[in-house]
């Protein structure tokens, strides 16, 4: 076919440029010898009229295939495997006997964070591997692993209040490097701390420092509250939950304004908050629990805040500000630590309190510890470990209850009851 000189975008591969309608159309298959191939060369399905009952037949038939919905499922089997958890190992990292754990936190797939009353730092890679160096003579409060910046951050409380941080070699754990940042905070007294990224966020007297982490600096600045926030939960960058000792829980964020604190709940009895998690919304949408003195173990919804939405029930601890607090990695499960040395879970979503599935009295939820549990951490894989006194106590699932029975019965010296 010759080119047109009148077509506006020249010759056209598989079409051709009608003059009198200034358009182009399509060149049909026999133009150019080639057989025409029908749009679709398959039957259509006849319709079939709808089978109410086939159709619930076949519903049925699905669920009982697959179960449940996946986040109940999840959430069963969460519950499941907390409530059957039992003592694996009573452990003293590096030494760690005779003095006083601060803080245990997980990091990575297995590693562990541990700090004491005595300014050392221990970790424990998922190798299995433990080191330890003393950062100060101070009593450290808590560390936080950046693992995407590859920093450490660790603050002292005592008399000479101070943050250390520090950058490590991922592929070298165990070297300390000379190079570390030591940054003076004004005030002594320091509640809690809670970290998101490169920020932390400090507890003291009517404030909250924040302390960003720079490629080779600190940075820190101040903002002042209505009471002392006791309980910190960073959630962001931006957003930090503080339980205070009135018995209030205000969130503030930090890009505002100082004095822009909103209250988001209060504590029936008005005591002292002692442990707060924002949770996860795919766990309760808007959920914030908390803890407080007066036996305290309440939901609240965070865009309300005239009354909490659910009080947990079974919860002992009259007047111990210290007890430990901690949630599963899916916020669906909530530890709190009571005054009579016991350990307790419930299902956020439920309200319910997680009884032990077996028998064994060395069950995470049916241990007596020897001292009160201050401190909780659960791993990934749902390991509980807690604190008491110099001992790290960890408690693990087992799939097989032979196993179980196994090895705990040449291992009587883990009865700490």
């Amino acid at each position: 076919m010759a080119p047109n000189k009148n077509a506006f975008l020249g010759d056209v591969p598989g079409m051709y440029y009608d003059v009198e309608r200034n358009r182009y159309f399509p060149v049909r298959a026999e133009a150019v010898g080639m057989k025409e191939r029908p749009v679709c060369t398959r039957k259509r399905k006849q319709i079939q009229n709808w089978d109410v009952n086939e159709s619930r037949g076949l519903r049925r038939r699905v669920f009982r295939a697959i179960g449940p919905r996946s986040d109940a499922l999840d959430r069963n089997r969460t519950a499941d495997r907390v409530a059957s958890t039992t003592l694996h190992r009573i452990t003293g990292l590096c030494e760690c006997h005779g003095k006083n754990v601060t803080s245990v936190k997980s990091f990575g797939p297995a590693g562990l964070a541990v700090t004491t009353d005595h300014g050392q730092v221990i970790i424990s890679c998922p190798d299995g591997d433990a080191f330890s160096f003393s950062a100060c003579t101070e009593t450290l409060l808590g560390v936080h692993c950046n693992a995407a910046r590859g920093t450490w951050i660790c603050v002292a409380n005592g008399n000479a209040p101070h943050v250390h941080s520090w950058r490590r070699d991922p592929l070298n754990l165990v070297h300390v490097p000379p190079e570390q940042w030591t940054l003076d905070l004004p005030q002594r007294d320091i509640y809690a701390m809670s970290s998101f990224d490169n920020i932390t966020s400090l507890g003291l007297p009517f404030s909250i420092n924040t302390v960003t982490t720079t490629n080779d600096n600190l940075l820190l600045s101040s903002r002042r509250f209505p009471s002392d926030p006791y309980r910190l939960h960073q959630t962001s960058t931006d957003l930090v939950f503080a339980g205070l000792r009135s018995g209030s829980i205000v969130v503030d964020d930090l890009r505002t304004p100082q004095n822009k604190t909103l209250t988001v709940g209060t504590m029936p009895t008005r005591r002292l908050i002692t442990g707060l998690r924002r949770l996860n919304d795919a766990a309760v949408p808007y959920g914030l629990v908390a803890a407080g003195l007066d036996s305290q173990l309440v939901l609240f919804d965070v865009r309300f805040s005239s009354q909490p939405l659910r009080e947990f029930t079974g919860h002992v601890n009259p007047s111990i500000p210290t007890l430990g607090f901690s949630t599963s990695p899916d916020d669906t499960v909530v530890f709190v630590g009571g005054s009579d040395h016991r350990l307790r879970a419930w299902d956020t979503v439920t309200g319910e309190m997680l009884h032990a599935r077996n028998s064994d009295k060395r069950n995470a939820l049916a241990f007596n510890f020897k001292n009160l549990v201050e401190h909780i951490d659960i791993s990934p894989n749902l390991t509980v470990r807690t604190a008491n006194a110099g001992d790290i106590l960890r408690f693990e699932h087992w799939d097989n209850p032979d196993e179980m029975m196994k090895w705990t019965s040449g291992n009587e010296d883990l009865d700490a009851s």
